[in-house]
């Protein structure tokens, strides 16, 4: 049986994020960009980010 605790990947609006791995039991702060491929997997506890942009609340013409 495999017990290893899959994170579901959070859904970030910014390219420039950061992990502290979930408060007081996590690790230390680290500040992280996301690359061009819209992802990067934080080296600590592996929690994975994902790039999502904000929908423009002004209209294209």
């Amino acid at each position: 049986m495999n017990n290893t605790f899959v994170q579901k990947p959070k859904i970030v609006h910014t390219k420039s994020i950061s992990c502290d791995g979930g408060g007081s039991s996590g690790h230390p702060n680290v500040y992280l960009y996301i690359n061009v491929e819209n992802e990067i997997t934080c080296p600590y506890c592996s929690q994975k980010f994902i790039f999502n942009a904000p929908k423009s609340s002004t209209p294209t013409h």
